[in-house]
């Protein structure tokens, strides 16, 4: 992810490079497992990772640029009540601690 001010360095990368990023970089199985769907929310499950790592991914259909469980802000958009992303990135990270491993 390239966060520089200067438009010459940032480069618009679709969200499936990013996932296949993370994917390859924890070792996954590349075949997501479906999630079971929750109101506008779907999820897939990136699994059999090294180091016991997981990556998730939601999508939620039909929202803005808004935060899913948030304060409704129609000016971005809907926003999706079916799901609380901060509920479910607490659970994520206290099921997956950083390893305390040196480089990790």
């Amino acid at each position: 992810m390239n966060l520089s001010p200067d438009p010459q360095y940032r480069v618009e990368l679709p969200l499936s490079a990013w996932l296949e990023g993370w994917v390859g970089r924890n070792g996954c199985d590349p075949r997501p497992r479906p999630l079971p769907p929750v109101g506008d929310a779907t999820a897939a499950s990136y699994t059999d990772c090294a180091d016991n790592a997981e990556v998730v991914i939601y999508t939620i259909e039909g929202a803005g640029h808004t935060w899913p469980g948030g304060s409704n802000l129609p000016f971005f958009g809907a926003t999706s009540t079916s799901v609380a992303a901060s509920e479910i990135m607490w659970e994520f990270f206290e099921g997956h601690p950083r390893s305390n491993e040196p480089g990790s």
